[in-house]
């Protein structure tokens, strides 16, 4: 499980950092289970447990760190992507 995760979590990171341009312009900030990113993984519901545990291992991991967009509080569900992301998400 913990293989398919990881699997899930690069899939995740690297499709959201794609459509980061469209959240708020901002370079760095991504939306690993708004919906776009969520139907080009392949499912249907944003809360499915699989996605929640992917977005989590790579929060874990520093990969990604909430961010503050909403009147500098950090909004439920947007994160910035660290280096260490990046990188992750740039391996094949």
């Amino acid at each position: 499980m913990a293989n398919g995760i990881e699997a899930l979590a690069r899939r995740m990171l690297r499709a959201a950092y794609r459509r980061r341009g469209d959240m708020f312009g901002a370079e760095d900030v991504v939306a690993p289970r708004d919906d776009p990113v969520v139907r080009e993984l392949g499912y249907d519901d944003q809360n499915d447990e699989q996605l929640s545990a992917a977005e989590q291992w790579l929060e874990d991991r520093g990969y990604i760190v909430a961010t503050p967009v909403d009147r500098g509080r950090p909004a439920l569900g947007f994160y910035t992507v660290t280096p260490a992301g990046r990188e992750f998400g740039e391996e094949a």
